[in-house]
């Protein structure tokens, strides 16, 4: 047997990651079919099959596709010996992804230049810059080896919260300054409460060191933000 563009060789079921990248691959071309117990060299193999190897395979090239991709598995015998055959289709539709990615990066880039897709790689900071954009803390991003987790945290800056605190009434008008504008200037503090400046100041330097607002810029362009971490 011979590998050509629509065919391709694992040696056993336990290459599984390979075989759902490939079934992924082909789904985002125009389809083809995978043999198991083949060699890179299309020496026949062969593998063993269990009661459940065929349902296991299926399982995971199943919860390892987005949408998910249910392609026809099933055993033949060459030369005498047994060998898995997973025929795969072309998906229609939609890219298919595989543990979070298009596996065909050529394919995920022009789908992005036509702007059916986001950029791979590009999610994770546009929700960074959404939540800084918002004034929350900046999300957690965890690999599980499968998955990608994302951590959303609220604000912690919630009326029960700043209760707790002891802010004065200034404070507290201060914090809700900075959630509708996103920032806010000492300039701004002196001519918002009608004080000096170094009122102003006392009142952002206690909010610093509660650890709600933190400095941002140099000089005459000093301002203050929420602190996101």
């Amino acid at each position: 047997m011979k590998e050509l563009e629509k065919i391709e060789f694992k040696k056993s079921p336990g290459e599984w990651k390979e075989i759902v990248e490939t079934v992924c691959a082909f789904a985002n071309t125009e389809g083809g079919k995978i043999y198991i117990g083949v060699s890179n060299s299309g020496k026949i193999l062969g593998t063993n099959i269990g009661k459940s190897t065929i349902e296991d395979l299926t399982n995971k090239i199943v919860n390892n596709t987005e949408p998910k991709v249910y392609p026809k598995i099933s055993t033949e015998k060459i030369e005498n010996k047994d060998v898995i055959m997973i025929d795969v289709a072309k998906s229609v539709d939609q890219l298919v992804l595989t543990f979070g990615r298009p596996f065909n990066p050529l394919i995920a880039k022009a789908f992005f230049w036509i702007k059916y897709i986001e950029e791979v790689g590009t999610g994770t900071n546009k929700i960074i810059d959404w939540y800084t954009e918002w004034g929350l803390p900046e999300p957690d991003f965890e690999f599980t080896g499968t998955s990608m987790v994302v951590i959303l945290r609220k604000s912690k800056l919630t009326e029960e919260y700043l209760a707790t605190l002891g802010l004065t009434e200034q404070e507290k008008k201060i914090i809700e300054y900075i959630k509708i504008n996103k920032r806010i200037t000492s300039g701004e503090i002196q001519n918002l409460f009608d004080v000096t400046r170094m009122t102003a100041n006392r009142y952002i330097k206690k909010l610093i060191e509660l650890s709600i607002v933190e400095r941002k810029g140099k000089g005459k362009d000093v301002y203050y933000v929420f602190k996101t971490r």
